[in-house]
């Protein structure tokens, strides 16, 4: 600990320094349980955030994220429940699959992607947000997590697309595994209030 030490010995106190106390520190194990960690914690900006939205190409973390809890959420726990099996198989490294969430606006959708992100925050997974816009992003996002020891949910909200709009194409190739393959750390959850995201027209 440091403490404060009267350097003067006299009437007046001219001075105040820090007493330093030092103890025995065994690196060797504590960088051994570091690494043991950080499937869970993470490191750099990975372990203080654990939400991020991308900004020109690169993760940008969320300083202040939704602090929506599962416990809060009302209704659908059986089709919730689902989601929070597959996110358990992810985190544990078991085969999970890319997720769409379909229904009414306000039925607790994105809600229920943020309230998971919060849950299992501390057992290594970590959500990116990202925008319709950004699809296209998505193959250079998951060479980058790839080698990354965490688990991450790739989130897409409010999701539908034209019939002749390129980012449907572009996102059924990701979601097929056409482009750089599966990813064992990354999953898609995307929401929507169609269960066919491609607007039909008459």
């Amino acid at each position: 600990p440091l403490t404060l030490v009267d350097l003067t010995g006299g009437e007046e106190s001219l001075a105040f320094l820090p007493r330093w106390e030092t103890e025995e520190v065994d690196f060797a194990a504590a960088y051994a349980e570091r690494l043991a960690e950080v499937g869970q914690k993470g490191y750099g900006m990975f372990a203080r955030h654990h939400m991020f939205t991308i900004e020109d190409g690169s993760l940008i973390p969320v300083r202040f994220p939704d602090p929506q809890r599962l416990s809060e959420l009302p209704g659908y726990e059986h089709e919730r429940e689902k989601v929070i099996a597959n996110t358990k198989a992810l985190l544990s490294g078991k085969p999970a699959v890319n997720v769409l969430l379909y229904g009414d606006a306000g039925t607790g959708k994105s809600s229920s992607v943020k309230a998971i992100a919060n849950e299992f925050a501390a057992d290594g997974l970590r959500l990116v947000e990202v925008k319709k816009n950004q699809l296209y992003q998505i193959p250079a996002l998951l060479d980058s997590l790839a080698q990354n020891p965490l688990k991450f949910i790739l989130f897409i909200d409010d999701l539908s697309f034209s019939a002749n709009d390129d980012n449907f194409a572009a996102l059924k190739a990701i979601l097929e595994g056409s482009v750089g393959g599966r990813s064992q750390n990354v999953v898609v959850y995307a929401t929507s209030n169609r269960r066919h995201l491609i607007k039909e027209t008459l």
